[in-house]
């Protein structure tokens, strides 16, 4: 039997990339964003339980309390926030318009039930905080068993 050769693939140890390895490069490559978050990027947030409080704590940098709308319905949080900017720089031989833009949405079901009505919500400096109270937990309702056998109209 003729002996088959042998391929095998070579890594690249070199600057440049290999041809099968260039667009595994260019996506695992950490590039610089133009805007705080990426395009539609799910908003990273904490959640934690404070003073009988509900904290969501959310960061959202590049974006004003303007851009950002707050959600809560059927124990859902909903944060989702869109930013539109155009500048111009003009000079005497140069004209260079930029657009930055960019969205980002999360939708979370609360670990707990909040009054819902009571939900408040501060941005400051890229962080959107949102404060929801526990819900109290309705209290348990003994209900007494009345005993109809005694009476005449329970006959079944």
């Amino acid at each position: 039997m003729p002996d088959t050769p042998q391929i095998r693939r070579q890594e690249s140890s070199g600057i440049i990339p290999r041809r099968g390895q260039l667009l595994d490069w260019l996506l695992d490559a950490d590039w610089p964003r133009p805007f705080g978050l990426a395009m539609n990027e799910a908003v990273p947030l904490d959640i934690s339980r404070k003073n009988g409080d509900l904290v969501v704590r959310a960061s959202m940098p590049g974006f004003d309390a303007k851009e950002i709308e707050v959600e809560v319905n059927d124990g859902v949080l909903t944060i989702s926030a869109e930013h539109k900017e155009e500048s111009e720089e003009k000079t005497e031989h140069f004209y260079r318009r930029e657009r930055r833009s960019g969205s980002c949405s999360r939708i979370v079901a609360l670990p707990e039930a909040v009054a819902e009505d009571q939900v408040s919500a501060e941005f400051k400096n890229g962080v959107l905080t949102v404060t929801a109270p526990v819900a109290s937990k309705p209290k348990a309702n003994k209900v007494t068993v009345r005993d109809s056998s005694s009476s005449p109209d329970s006959a079944i």
